[in-house]
């Protein structure tokens, strides 16, 4: 089935469907240029690809669509037992105009670092299907509630973003070989990136918290995402971490990524280091509760084996984008 026909088919899916919101049609996105069209429909098609082969559903449905909502949020779920991702037009916008600075002007820097953002939405997505991998109708948002502290619903926050760092980890790889690109900086691109996005979904309600809401606090996911690629990088020995100071790195492409707004990026950098060990802490003990969690995407998911990893890489480069001018100094 071409990219085209199953939009159609799933925008005619969804609209009988009455418990998924609406579908968004890619070629209205308000993006100047072109090409970030063309990497939203790539991203589509793989995603879907990868999503059909990792539910076993080849040949079957399975699909990942574009949400006609405005919030920035993504939800998963089933519906007549089939697997539904969807990532909010909100979202990728508010990415866009949050990492995306000069618009008129193309920068390999900010499309690298949407491409590996927006991927890691969709595996983020893909993970909380895995821990719940039963036919039931169910879906899961990432709106940030203030009912109270939900032990299970930080749990799978937790465990859905390290999925969904181990899966980039190849994506990033693959760009860093294709693009000719310093794969360090590349990885400090990431993270600063996934801040942005774990930020984003507090919608402005940056106050700091542990064990409160329904999802647990942007930085304290961005310390166990970075912690999580360290651990990556040094089992799979990519590059030489003594070499490469990731730590400070990420911090110099945030601050850039801030505006170089000196004083955002001090609050930023003072949550870390006033809350530092009991960050540490509760992710101590919530590493300890996914040991235990038997519906662990991370734990559980045999695609992340290395075959299928490798199997499962997509990037669009920079030199697509060139070729499809993209902007006007590369006709």
């Amino acid at each position: 089935m071409t990219n085209q026909k199953h939009q159609i088919w799933v925008k005619t899916f969804v609209e009988k469907q009455k418990q998924l919101p609406p579908a968004f049609d890619v070629e209205k996105f308000p993006f100047e240029n072109e090409g970030y069209r063309n990497l939203i429909n790539q991203f589509l098609s793989f995603s879907q690809t990868n999503l059909k082969r990792s539910c076993g559903t080849v040949g079957k449905k399975a699909f990942v669509y574009i949400v006609d909502r405005n919030d920035v949020n993504g939800l998963a779920g089933r519906v007549e037992g089939i697997p539904v991702v969807g990532i909010f037009k909100g979202s990728l916008i508010s990415l866009f105009n949050l990492i995306v600075k000069d618009t008129a002007n193309f920068k390999k820097e900010d499309y690298l670092t949407y491409q590996i953002t927006i991927l890691f939405l969709y595996y983020h997505e893909k993970a909380h299907l895995i821990q719940r991998n039963t036919g039931e109708l169910w879906q899961l948002d990432e709106l940030t509630s203030n009912n109270g502290y939900d032990q299970q619903q930080h749990l799978r926050e937790f465990d859905a973003d390290l999925y969904a760092v181990t899966m980039i980890l190849p994506h990033i790889e693959e760009l860093a070989a294709r693009e000719r690109f310093p794969i360090h900086e590349l990885i400090a691109l990431a993270i600063a990136g996934l801040y942005i996005l774990c930020m984003d979904f507090m919608h402005g309600n940056d106050l700091f918290y542990l064990k409160d809401k329904s999802h647990p606090h942007g930085q304290l996911r961005v310390l166990y995402i970075l912690t999580k690629f360290i651990m990556n990088i040094t089992v799979s020995e990519i590059i030489d971490l003594q070499e490469h100071n990731i730590g400070i790195l990420w911090q110099d492409k945030l601050y850039k990524l801030l505006d170089r707004n000196e004083s955002e990026f001090n609050k930023v950098i003072s949550v870390f280091q006033n809350h530092q060990a009991d960050m540490e802490n509760y992710i101590m003990e919530l590493q300890t509760l996914q040991s235990n969690f038997d519906n662990s995407a991370t734990l559980k998911d045999p695609k992340l084996s290395e075959k299928s990893r490798n199997r499962s890489r997509w990037a669009a480069t920079a030199i697509d984008f060139i070729n499809e001018k993209f902007c006007s100094s590369y006709k």
